[in-house]
């Protein structure tokens, strides 16, 4: 369990670095990247990035820290999603919150 939360936070700190190489590698993760995730081997991940957004609450740990940080996550709407379609909500609520910071970028 503990290569597998490491490995994650890795690979999005890799990616990051990789798709912003102007960035400060210390703050990539906190000033250009979200996540996707759900359960505890994304804790230290969800943590690094901007914004974690949650398909679905899959363990203790993670719900502890949404209820801790709650502007820094944004979880589905489980009473409308399930399934697959949970992780297709969370996609489109990236794409929409990607959408309103390139409409706010325009207007200045």
């Amino acid at each position: 369990m503990h290569f597998l939360y490491l490995r994650t936070l890795q690979s999005c700190q890799y990616l990051a670095e990789k798709y912003c190489p102007d960035a400060d590698d210390e703050t990539v993760l906190l000033d250009h990247a979200v996540c996707l995730c759900d359960d505890d081997n994304d804790v230290e991940m969800a943590s690094a990035c901007r914004h974690a957004y949650i398909p679905a609450v899959t363990s203790e740990n993670m719900s502890s820290l949404i209820d801790k940080n709650p502007t820094h996550f944004s979880v589905t709407d489980r009473s409308k999603t399930h399934g697959t379609a949970a992780s297709e909500a969370a996609l489109v609520l990236i794409l929409k919150k990607l959408v309103q910071e390139e409409e706010a970028k325009l207007k200045k």
